[in-house]
């Protein structure tokens, strides 16, 4: 995995996130990025519960650890995801 600068505090419930799934999941395509909303964030394990917003895949659940989000929708890019 990538070093990427997230900040934990920044990962609440409801907020978009882009992640990549860990070789332990065995993705098929292990540079597919993936899109999902943080339901729940155990800030003490670093580890957030996140249904999949890709489609097809919307009834998925997936346990993403810090180090796998790539990117932190801001409240406004995720206002405009919402919308349309």
């Amino acid at each position: 995995m990538e070093s990427i600068c997230v900040r934990p505090e920044e990962i609440t419930p409801g907020v978009i996130i882009t992640y990549k799934l860990r070789r332990d999941q065995r993705p098929v395509h292990p540079e597919k990025e993936w899109h999902g909303k943080v339901l729940l964030y155990n800030s003490l394990c670093h580890r957030a519960k996140v249904q999949s917003l890709v489609e097809g895949y919307e009834d998925c659940e997936d346990d993403v650890r810090l180090e796998q989000i790539v990117k932190i929708e801001k409240p406004h890019d995720t206002l405009s995801h919402l919308i349309g």
